[in-house]
């Protein structure tokens, strides 16, 4: 068994061009719209979940371009195993006072599959951190209604974003996908109630310079991984589907 203490906090930049960097990079920003009917879809067909071959009826839906920012990692050169909780801190503008997003970290593999690993999301008003309760690599809030404060329109605002605990070993070769979006669709039965706007509400991140978004995660490098990628699917809870690049937006 290998005990937490053997972790290491590993942080990741969002950085221009999609990437997701050791090192906070160019000066910049990307923006992302509301997406309207991500909050009831799930990744569950109309079968829902059964626990018979092929495990599960799959139908883990896209955002559509425009919708959605992706940065990636370089390939593992070895193989890694994330075990959360983590967090996310991004920094968000917002052209609305009442928004939430999602951030969801996918394995990309080398045959050309992601797989889901892991999402966390964010009512932002909900930003404020509750210090006294927190501890390293877990984020603690109040929920109080007194602690809820609108997004100021049209500001970057630093946020903090919890990644629930998870354990997943990515192996040599593949690399770590972070996307940011509107709350839903990659989930197997949380739904979310969408708010109604007058409008589409656009999102933007900045990255790099005094506003560098990162995630964090512990890693661990110690832990025997089996050789050979998992089938599609055979991972409990984690559905799996062909990677598609994702171009971001550049903020206006």
């Amino acid at each position: 068994m290998v005990s937490f203490s053997e972790s290491t906090r590993t942080t990741w930049y969002l950085d221009g061009d999609g990437l997701l960097s050791p090192q906070a990079g160019s000066d910049g920003a990307d923006q992302f719209r509301f997406d309207a009917a991500a909050g009831d879809k799930t990744f569950f067909g109309p079968a829902g979940y059964e626990l018979t071959v092929p495990l599960w009826d799959i139908d883990w839906t896209r955002f559509a371009a425009g919708s959605q920012l992706s940065y990636l990692t370089a390939p593992f050169a070895d193989h890694t195993v994330l075990a959360g909780p983590g967090y996310a801190d991004l920094w968000i503008r917002s052209d609305v006072e009442d928004a939430a997003v999602q951030v969801t970290l996918t394995e990309v593999r080398p045959d050309g599959l992601e797989t889901l690993v892991q999402s966390g999301w964010l009512r932002l008003g909900h930003r404020k951190l509750d210090e006294a309760a927190a501890d390293p690599l877990g984020v603690a809030r109040t929920y109080k209604i007194e602690d809820f404060e609108a997004m100021p329109v049209g500001e970057y605002v630093e946020v903090r974003i919890e990644i629930p605990s998870v354990a997943h070993a990515f192996r040599a070769g593949s690399s770590l996908r972070v996307a940011i979006s509107t709350p839903g669709r990659n989930h197997g039965t949380w739904e979310f109630e969408a708010p109604t706007y007058d409008g589409t509400p656009i999102l933007a991140v900045a990255h790099g310079g005094g506003q560098p978004s990162s995630l964090t995660m512990p890693t661990i490098s110690s832990v025997e991984v089996a050789e050979g990628l998992p089938a599609c699917p055979s991972l409990r809870g984690q559905p799996c589907r062909t990677y598609e690049a994702v171009a971001n937006t550049k903020a206006n």
